[in-house]
């Protein structure tokens, strides 16, 4: 890795990391929360 990519890095961690949180994780665990009320009800 060349020293000048480690900057390029880490900026692209702290913009995926807050869009991970904010978007991602609250999507799958409401998608998840879908089917298995989905499977209880029927």
């Amino acid at each position: 890795m060349n020293i000048t990519s480690v900057p390029f890095a880490m900026i692209g961690g702290m913009i995926t990391a807050p869009l991970l949180s904010l978007f991602i994780i609250p999507a799958a665990y409401k998608l998840m929360w879908l089917r298995r009320h989905r499977r209880l009800a029927a």
